[in-house]
């Protein structure tokens, strides 16, 4: 595991690209990254550094973000290519989240992200949305079933009119 936020929640974009370095040369095909992390514009050394690392076999399952707008506009949810999977998030009931970004060019599924179990700090549990508790589902995905993603439906009420397929196991 690597650690690039505090716990606060905030980091230096160079502690993610430094992250995605040390897993380009030490990562092997089929292993998993979760990315449930994300800035607020474009980054074209981290999406680089996520398409180099992805076009060895590694899977990356990315964040697209929670302020309700284009996913193409902030990286790393903005990298695309083979073995990249950029989520957004629904309920329960297979609604878009109202916070999730959204974009078909580069969001790849839905998957559930709203009032989602989660471990906490010092040692607690809660009940958390946003992508980043969407990006770990993908990522269990992922390892279970490599690029062999089903799907059960689609997302209901996209904001860019295309609904995200749901991804299932």
């Amino acid at each position: 595991a690597l650690k690039v936020l505090g716990k606060n929640g905030e980091g230096n974009l160079s502690y993610i690209i430094q992250a995605i370095g040390y897993i380009n040369a030490n990562a092997k095909a089929g292993d998993v990254v979760n990315m449930s992390v994300g800035g607020e514009s474009g980054s074209d050394i981290l999406d680089q550094q996520v398409q180099n690392a992805a076009a060895r076999g590694i899977y990356f399952a990315i964040a697209a973000g929670n302020e309700g707008k284009l996913a193409n506009t902030s990286s790393p949810a903005r990298a695309n290519g083979l073995n990249i999977y950029t989520v957004s998030a629904i309920d329960s009931l297979d609604n878009f989240a109202s916070f999730s970004n959204y974009g078909n060019d580069v969001v790849d599924y839905a998957v559930p992200g709203v009032h989602i179990l989660s471990t906490w700090s010092e040692n607690r549990y809660a009940i958390a949305s946003g992508t980043s508790m969407a990006a770990p589902h993908m990522a269990g995905l992922l390892l279970l079933r490599g690029r062999n993603i089903t799907t059960s439906g689609y997302a209901k009420n996209d904001p860019d009119g295309t609904p995200d397929p749901i991804a299932h196991y």
